[in-house]
């Protein structure tokens, strides 16, 4: 797209539309001017764009995409463009304001400078109004790239001395070509090969904008080749992002860079010096100096030597000189330095001394592009005075000079001694040996010695004639002069009793750091005691306690110091008797009382002194007396508790009236003893519930009792009503009349309530009821069943009704079983205590045996009354429901 600001000079506020043509051409022209004629300006263009542009009543931009996309190749181009208006129709007359072609200043031969009216550059008319038609022909300049960042140059040494040359500072020159700021933005180092080394830097940069970056500084230790890169990030021109620096690290040598020469500067007729400069860390001799001579006919013939000079500008040696020939052109020259001085921490500067001469053009030194130069690395000095300050060359190039650097072990050594210090008011003298060289103080004294009354750090500097330094350093401290003070404390604060621990502590000024500390009692120094703390308790009253020092310190007053003595008033103890000791039975009381001459006594374990307490098991009481000065002593009495026997009457017993019973103590008491005269396992019969003590004592006199009850329940009598007789065709019957009820009834061994006549056979049975009670009481009654074989006239005489109850006392159910001699209909009424009818049922009874049961679940529990009533009898009986 093409863009184009539109400036309103007059009032015309309409809408105007038609067509433009925007022509191009790629130039390397610098005049800005192709043609002042329309049909020539074309020529040669590129049309990129045809068609409408509608230009709305106002000022702003426009932006028109081309039809035909165009490559800019050159560094500059033209750009024109044909306006014609086609509407509105008619279009509008606007005649009070000229319009004026705007131009910069800088364009030559056509348009320029904000001209108007006749001025204006042909073919523009004078005024253009609304319906002009117009062609102005424009020049663009190349539009940069929104993003370029370019390494423009790398500086750096092509060899480094090492560690003369450590540590070493890269630099680059870093420029914006792109549209685009660059801020906060970064360029990296990195250093690859024998050495490793990485850094980065961060610029900012406006369009067509440069700076110097400086990277931190670096100690390649390793000799051998490294490669140097300094490069940015990607952007819209990937060819100038990064630049490669090979840099070879060795012992010896500085350079820039290395031949062949593709120039070379001189002073032609005249003298004078040539240099590079170079820095060295530490101490350096000058061994030799190497020059690439140019490769240039009009050094032959010429005489030139190599020359150092040292900071200032002063010569510090020189080679032989010699005469150029043709095998010297283009070719690295070794110079030999004769008897040169030391570098020491400084710059020097190494380079060729071009004598006076008559050959015009006599540029001996050889040199190679570099630009933009970098800044204090190559110098001149006209004449060879040997004096002066160098003249910094930017423009000439980079110079071909190398020098070589070696190091000589100190050909003397200088010691002031290890760090010390003096007393205040005191002195010393410090000597830096070395009679008859060369001394500089850092107080600038000059002499082999100085006296030193002040504290500080003092530095010598000794060369010899050669200039070769030797340095040397001492701190002096200033110590002032101390007192030893000595104080003591002590942690009581009221009256000492005898044997209490006194604690003494001191407090020691200005000892040092090894001082010998002493506590002396009495007249008697304590022995092993070299410290701070001191105590004991074995203190006679009048006691006296001093504390001595003796000073390590360097500077004092006095070495030794001592507290004020201390006298310790001791007061004897009060006299405290417990009393003598006890022996008891566990649960006895008993009471404590102390005498003596204290006023408060005061027993462990909350014992009160007179107050009589249980002690639960064997102690030793401790009582502590205390008198008026507060002094205490105790005393210490043994309780014994002998613990009660075991004594067990057993578990508590029930029998029944008329049993005989045993009673057997046991546990471990030494004897026992039952009451009411019951004697141990002897068996007897209790007449009556009664509670019995059984009585245990230990071999201590301790005793302890048990208590058993006997309960003795009353026995119970069972009757049984007699049974009739039965034939031994007669259907069995259930065994019923037993009381009290609820008992057991039994025949032929077995215990079952159901008698069967046919089973048992002719003959005397003997049926037995036995009822228990609760307590286990049991009484059996019995009576006889005589079971006939029944003829005629005997059944006759048995046949007659029954009713029989089974079980009874019931349950859940019961049984019914009426034996009726006939068939015939029966009637069963069952009432309860309050005379309440429960149950009523009728029912034909067969000749015999008939059994009814009865759910009893459906009536409370309870005594009830049974009524069965026929045509030919009528029977009542009793059911009891538990």
């Amino acid at each position: 797209t093409m863009g184009f600001a539109i400036s309103a000079l007059g009032t015309t506020q309409v809408e105007v539309g038609g067509n433009i043509k925007i022509y191009v051409e790629n130039t390397t022209d610098i005049t800005f001017l192709k043609s002042t004629t329309w049909t020539t300006l074309i020529t040669g263009m590129t049309l990129v764009y045809d068609g409408p542009l509608n230009i709305a009543p106002r000022v702003g931009g426009y932006d028109i995409r081309l039809d035909v996309p165009f490559i800019l190749t050159g560094s500059n181009m033209y750009i024109s463009f044909d306006w014609e208006i086609l509407n509105p129709s008619p279009v509008p007359t606007v005649a009070t304001q000229n319009a004026a072609y705007t131009c910069t200043a800088d364009l030559v031969g056509g348009a320029a400078g904000n001209r108007t009216g006749t001025t204006t550059s042909t073919p523009a008319t004078t005024t253009l109004t609304a319906s002009s038609n117009w062609r102005p022909s424009i020049r663009f300049g190349q539009n940069a790239t929104l993003h370029d960042a370019e390494i423009v140059t790398v500086y750096t040494l092509a060899d480094k001395a090492n560690p003369a040359g450590n540590p070493h500072q890269v630099q680059a020159i870093v420029k914006n070509n792109g549209a685009n700021p660059l801020v906060n933005y970064p360029v990296a180092l990195k250093i690859s090969g024998t050495n490793m080394y990485a850094d980065t830097q961060y610029v900012n940069l406006n369009f067509n904008q440069s700076t110097l970056v400086n990277f931190a500084s670096y100690t390649a230790a390793q000799n051998g080749q490294d490669s140097i890169l300094v490069s940015v990030g990607p952007d819209s021109e990937p060819l100038n992002n990064e630049k490669l620096v090979i840099q070879n690290v060795n012992p010896s040598t500085f350079s820039y860079g290395k031949g062949p020469a593709t120039g070379g500067v001189g002073y032609a007729t005249g003298a004078g010096f040539l240099l590079n400069r170079y820095y060295a860390n530490d101490v350096w001799f000058i061994d030799s100096v190497r020059v690439h001579l140019a490769d240039n006919t009009n050094l032959l013939g010429n005489s030139v030597y190599a020359v150092v000079l040292n900071a200032a500008g002063n010569i510090i040696g020189t080679s032989n000189p010699i005469t150029v020939t043709n095998a010297d052109l283009n070719v690295l020259k070794d110079f030999k330095i004769n008897d040169t001085l030391f570098i020491h921490n400084a710059h020097f500067y190494v380079g060729i001394a071009q004598t006076a001469n008559t050959t015009l053009g006599y540029h001996p030194m050889g040199t190679i592009a570099e630009a933009p130069a970098r800044d204090s690395a190559y110098f001149g000095l006209a004449g060879l005075t040997g004096g002066g300050s160098p003249t910094n060359y930017t423009t000439l190039g980079r110079f071909l000079i190398e020098a070589a650097v070696k190091t000589i072990p100190p050909p003397f050594s200088v010691s002031l001694g290890n760090d010390t210090i003096f007393c205040q008011g005191d002195s010393i003298i410090l000597n830096a040996g070395n009679p008859g060289l060369n001394y500089l103080w850092s107080n600038g004294s000059t002499g082999q010695t100085l006296v030193v009354k002040t504290p500080g750090t003092y530095f010598v500097k000794v060369t010899d004639s050669k200039e070769y330094p030797v340095f040397d350093t001492i701190v002096i401290m200033e110590l002032p002069n101390l007192t030893p003070l000595a104080t003591v404390t002590s942690n009581y604060t009221g009256p000492i009793c005898d044997g209490m621990e006194i604690i003494f502590e001191a407090t020691a000024t200005n000892e040092g750091s090894s001082p010998q500390f002493y506590w002396v009692v009495n007249s008697d120094t304590i022995q092993g005691n070299n410290t701070l703390n001191y105590s004991s308790n074995t203190f006679a009253n009048g006691d006296v306690v001093t504390f001595k020092l003796t000073s390590s310190e360097t500077c004092v007053t006095i070495s030794d110091a001592a507290s004020t003595p201390l006298t310790i008033d001791v007061n004897p103890l009060p006299t405290v008797d417990g009393g003598a000791g006890h022996e008891i039975c566990e649960g006895d009381f008993i009471t404590l009382t102390a005498t003596g001459n204290a006023i408060n006594y005061q027993w462990n374990n909350n014992v009160q002194n007179g107050v009589a307490f249980i002690p639960v098991s064997t102690d030793t009481f401790m009582v502590t007396g205390t008198d008026v000065n507060g002094c205490i002593n105790k005393d210490s009495v043994i309780v014994i508790v002998n613990l009660m026997p075991i004594v067990d009457a057993g578990n508590d017993i029930t029998i029944c009236s008329g049993n005989m019973i045993t009673l057997t103590a046991s546990g471990n008491a030494m004897a026992f003893d039952w009451s009411q005269g019951v004697v141990d396992g002897v068996p007897f019969e209790p007449l009556f519930t009664f509670t019995y003590t059984l009585t245990g004592i230990s071999a201590e006199g301790c005793i302890e009792t048990d208590d058993i009850t006997i309960t003795v329940n009353p026995t119970i009598t069972a009757t049984l009503a007699p049974f009739d007789t039965l034939c031994i065709n007669m259907p069995g019957i259930f065994l019923s009349g037993g009381e009290p009820m609820g008992g057991y009834y039994g025949h032929s061994g077995l215990f079952e309530a159901f008698f069967d006549p046919a089973v048992a056979g002719a003959g005397s049975h003997a049926i037995t009821y036995t009822y228990t009670t609760p307590e286990g009481c049991a009484d059996t009654a019995t009576q006889m069943i005589v079971v006939h074989l029944c003829t005629s006239i005997e059944q006759a005489l048995l046949s007659k009704p029954s009713v029989n109850i089974y079980p009874n006392p019931a349950n859940a159910y019961f049984a019914i079983d009426v034996t009726s001699p006939v068939i015939e209909e029966a009637t069963l009424i069952l009432y309860n205590l309050n005379g309440q009818v429960v149950l009523t049922e009728k029912l034909m009874l067969d000749k015999g045996s008939n059994i009814i049961n009865v759910n009893s679940n459906l009536f409370a529990r309870g005594v009830y009354h049974l009524n069965i009533t026929t045509g030919t009898f009528q029977m009542n009986k009793k059911v009891v429901l538990n």
